[in-house]
């Protein structure tokens, strides 16, 4: 910048007296375009704070955003498991009886689409997917 860089030395003359020369005095011109450039500054140096701050509050809302989304998605794979475990009950108390369960109502035995499972096959399915749900909300914690 230039403020660091004044060359012209001033020569002040006095009349009766002689010149003076001096590296501590400032041409006004100098001077003028120092502050001029200092200003320039200055105005950059706001917009770029004002521009941080933005950009600080924009991070802090998607901090905030991110950690309410992993506390939703936690309860929704723990909200998933407890019905996956609640499924695995039913088809446990379907077990004594030893019978087949058909759970959508599906059964096309023409063209050889079935659903029909015994209630242990379910119930360990049922068991596999409440362990995955867990395993995948713990991931969210």
């Amino acid at each position: 910048m230039k403020h660091n860089k004044f060359t012209t030395p001033v020569k002040i003359e006095i009349p009766g007296i002689g010149t003076i020369e001096s590296k501590d005095l400032l041409l006004k011109v100098e001077v003028d375009e120092a502050i001029e450039e200092f200003k320039a500054e200055n105005e950059r140096l706001k917009k770029c704070e004002i521009w941080m701050m933005q950009h600080f509050y924009c991070e802090e809302v998607i901090a905030c955003e991110s950690a309410k989304n992993r506390r939703l998605k936690r309860a929704l794979w723990l909200a998933r498991a407890e019905r996956a475990r609640d499924k695995a009950l039913v088809f446990y108390f379907a077990m004594t009886e030893s019978f087949n369960l058909n759970i959508n109502g599906y059964s096309n035995k023409e063209k050889g689409h079935t659903r029909m499972r015994p209630a242990r096959w379910w119930r360990n399915t049922w068991l596999k997917v409440e362990r995955k749900c867990r395993a995948k909300a713990e991931r969210y914690k």
